[in-house]
């Protein structure tokens, strides 16, 4: 390397350090993804508690984390351990109706309720919160690195292109919010890319049983991190194999050999795990407590889930639920799927113009994604993770595909102005958003003064109890229609010091009292407890209150607000009408209720109609439902109706009044139309009105239930409901809610 390159590779990490330390410095404590899990192992360890056991009946502090090899905890341990005042029992203050893994349109997406301990200068937990993240964005270091690194090995002439990639890796906005977090990740990530190297490097030689030892010690290093980093035995094997093609069968032993290290480093951890689990993996305990994915998606409906990979690679901040502007996925979105598109091209205009283009080394660059990739899809299949941050181990790779493709858009003077100004927009966007992003999304606004409440906001001067009143809203204007949000405004004063924190309803109610639609939530988009709330203040609290597609019309609606205590559920008053509203009958085409709700299959509920909303024991329920076949669905075996249906067969519908727990209030299944119109005689395009009756059982519990809808082959397998983009979403459609009245007097 040059004096210049070297300079230039220095800015690239002082200024990746100054941006990773400022996303770490900006993000509350515990507001990335699983923060408090991570943190709470290492303090485990730093404590002397001794590593943590999976149990999901009493999971811990730690909860799903403590299933994760320990290296990068050891590592946090020994540098929190010093600091005075932390307990894993009780890091923070969790926010009891956050939104986690979903954007919602009213904020309330932090996990934990924010006070000045966590303010400069940093004492006990934040103290050690911080440091733990300044270890992480120093682990980062050698992830850029390791991504420069393998630019030089694989183009040596070329620079400006291990500089591209070094730039690419350290100035992706999402790998920079990971490296100020704490998270085994960034460990992970940086042994995977400095393996990943080495293994290249070993493409350039014939390797000595020495070399094979050290990237064997890596990957136990890389396994003891994390165990996903167990894909790196695949770019392993393929350099074994280049190893043998080109110097001989010496060299397989010299590969095995290799391995000795990985078991050496890596190996008692998952001997740990079959001893106290019964497996290697120690996934069964750990899916147990993070959740197991339900309805177990195909690869097609995973794709539906492209979206939020691909933001989640550039940007997906919180936990999963604060995006970046549309415009920063847009351009930093479009130059890297750019530049992944031209690199094959630009890697063979390269071999043509005489550079050394290892084709073993390219394809290890190309096999390692892959592997993660499949390692990835396997892992999302069993528990939700389609997060394209997950491919970070793999990062260094990608960004130089990246950097090798736009670096080719242009001639070869040119190219490196092209990849000079690719690295200047992922500065610019990843130097920008934590300030347009980050910061203002967990800011609670200032109080107002009363002069400043807005002339069209309606006056109520509301008791709400507790020593709470609504002085002002501004109510949602027009009719209700499905799949609208109701947007209102709160203006919210304390009479006095408060002690508790209230939670918030806002409860759109029906005929017969039904909830159609409601949110929860702390006050102020979540950010400012009532027990902070200064006497006499006045707090300005925008909602955001998504109205379901399925919503029943014609309906007379009320908009609801009050309060409660999360903890007991206790209202200390009644709340109080802000809205009425109308939702006006819809009609399309003769469908009432229009909407489109597919189904695996090409199937698609578009409408229904049910009749009453309200029931008592022994009473009936007509429901009509209105099905679309979006394809022909002619079965591989047709069975009469006098048999049961058979996979590959008809379908029955199922119709469900679901009671807490799991009751059934009442019930009906069967083929549609009472078996006259089998699925197997559904041809595309073709409507079919579908009406049942469901009596209320007997010993139906009194009380507001979900009405639910779905399909299920002979084997009782159901088919899954999919969501815009073709996502699996869940296994039956929610209707409008029934109320189940009292049994009548005998």
């Amino acid at each position: 390397m040059t004096l210049r390159q070297r300079g230039a590779l220095g800015a690239i990490v002082a200024l990746y350090l100054a941006l990773a330390l400022a996303y770490g410095l900006v993000t509350p404590l515990w507001e990335a993804p699983d923060e408090p899990h991570h943190y709470a192992y290492a303090l485990q360890l730093a404590q002397g508690g001794g590593l943590p056991r999976l149990d999901p009946v009493a999971p811990g502090p730690w909860r799903q984390e403590g299933g994760q090899p320990p290296l990068y905890y050891a590592l946090l341990a020994r540098v929190i351990g010093r600091v005075p005042g932390q307990s894993p029992e009780a890091l923070y203050t969790p926010n009891p109706h956050v939104d986690l893994g979903r954007v919602p349109a009213d904020g309330n997406i932090h996990l934990a309720i924010h006070g000045a301990d966590e303010a400069w200068p940093y004492r006990g937990v934040a103290l050690g919160v911080h440091l733990a993240r300044l270890v992480s964005a120093l682990l980062g270091v050698a992830t850029v690195l390791g991504a420069h690194r393998l630019g030089r090995v694989l183009a040596p002439d070329a620079p400006a292109l291990a500089l591209g990639a070094a730039a690419l890796t350290a100035f992706n906005p999402m790998f920079l919010f990971i490296s100020g977090a704490v998270n085994n990740d960034t460990l992970t990530i940086a042994l995977a890319t400095q393996a990943v190297a080495l293994l290249v490097m070993l493409l350039q030689r014939e390797a000595c049983w020495g070399h094979w030892l050290l990237a064997g010690a890596l990957l136990g290093l890389a396994a003891l991190a994390k165990m996903s980093a167990l894909a790196l035995l695949a770019p392993y094997a393929l350099v074994a194999a280049a190893a043998v093609v080109r110097h001989g069968w010496r060299q397989a032993g010299r590969a095995a050999l290799g391995l000795l290290p990985l078991l050496a480093i890596a190996g008692w951890w998952y001997g740990r795990n079959l001893r106290l689990y019964g497996e290697l993996s120690g996934l069964g305990p750990f899916l147990d407590i993070i959740g197991r994915r339900h309805p177990v998606p195909t690869l097609a409906q995973l794709w539906g889930e492209r979206e939020g990979f691909a933001r989640s690679y550039l940007g997906l901040f919180g936990w999963m639920n604060l995006p970046a502007p549309g415009w920063a996925y847009a351009l930093l979105g479009g130059l890297l799927g750019l530049g992944w598109l031209l690199a094959p091209w630009a890697l063979w205009q390269r071999a043509r113009g005489g550079a050394r283009c290892d084709g073993w080394a390219w394809a290890l660059m190309a096999l390692w994604p892959l592997a993660l990739l499949a390692a990835l899809l396997r892992w999302t299949l069993l528990t939700p993770a389609t997060q394209g941050r997950l491919l970070f181990p793999a990062l260094g790779c990608l960004s130089l595909w990246a950097a090798l493709g736009v670096q080719g858009l242009l001639p070869r003077r040119w190219g490196a102005w092209a990849l000079g100004l690719a690295v200047a927009a992922f500065v610019a966007v990843s130097a920008a958003l934590p300030w347009v992003t980050l910061a203002p999304a967990y800011r609670a606004p200032k109080a107002l003064q009363a002069e400043a409440l807005p002339a069209a906001a309606q006056r109520l001067q509301a008791d709400l109890g507790g020593g709470v009143r609504l002085l002002a809203v501004e109510p949602p204007v027009g009719p209700a229609a499905p799949g609208q949000t109701l947007k209102v405004t709160l203006y919210w004063q304390a009479a006095a010091a408060l002690e508790r924190d209230y939670s918030i309803y806002l409860h759109l109610v029906g005929q017969d009292g039904r909830i159609v639609a409601q949110r929860d939530r702390y006050p102020v988009q979540g950010l400012l407890p009532t027990s902070r709330w200064l006497p006499g203040a006045i707090y300005r609290d925008v909602w955001a209150l998504p109205l379901p597609e399925t919503l029943h019309t014609p309906e007379e609606l009320q908009l609801l607000v009050g309060l409660y205590e999360a903890g007991t559920g206790a209202r200390p008053g009644e709340g109080v009408m802000v809205a009425a509203l109308e939702a006006p009958a819809r009609l399309a085409g003769g469908v009432p209720n229009p909407m489109r709700v597919r189904l695996e299959g090409g199937i698609a509920l578009v409408g229904y109609a049910v009749e009453p909303t309200a029931a008592r024991p022994g009473e009936t329920l007509t429901l009509t439902l209105y099905w679309l076949a979006e394809q022909d669905q002619a079965p591989r075996i047709l069975a009469p109706r006098i048999l049961a249906p058979r996979r590959g067969g008809n379908l029955s519908v199922f119709c469900q009044v679901l009671a807490a727990g799991g009751r059934m209030a009442a019930q009906h299944d069967g083929w549609p139309q009472e078996g006259e119109r089998p699925t197997g005689t559904w041809r595309r395009g073709e409507l079919i009105v579908d009406r049942h009756a469901l009596t209320v059982h007997a010993d139906a519990p009194e009380g507001v239930w979900p009405l639910l809808v779905g399909l299920y082959d002979g084997e009782g397998r159901r088919r899954t409901v999919l969501g815009a983009q073709g996502q699996a979403v869940s296994q039956e459609v929610v209707l409008t809610p029934i109320r189940i009245l009292a049994a009548p007097e005998p």
